[in-house]
């Protein structure tokens, strides 16, 4: 992995890139062929490039990390029950 830094920086560019173009032209984020083809190549780079993160940093870092990301999602998820039933 070492020896190929320069595709770890390659797929962060090219991240950061994918994610200002889908967000900032309405063009590209609206056009049928065109917005699959840019989600597959940002979801491509993404995946690399947090898996590359991941095969540096200790793996209890790595789990606690995604302990507390599941941790929010669910805490979010369920208070959506909530706030939306009290709305309606």
């Amino acid at each position: 992995m070492r020896s190929h830094r320069w595709l770890f920086w390659t797929s962060f560019a090219l991240m950061i890139v994918l994610s200002i173009a889908i967000s900032c032209f309405n063009k590209i984020a609206r056009a049928v062929p065109i917005n699959y083809i840019c989600l597959l190549l940002f979801t491509i780079f993404t995946s690399y490039f947090i898996g590359s993160i991941c095969a540096y940093i200790d793996a209890e870092i790595v789990l606690l990390a995604a302990i507390l990301t599941m941790t929010v999602f669910f805490a979010l998820t369920f208070l959506t029950f909530f706030v939306s039933s009290s709305i309606l």
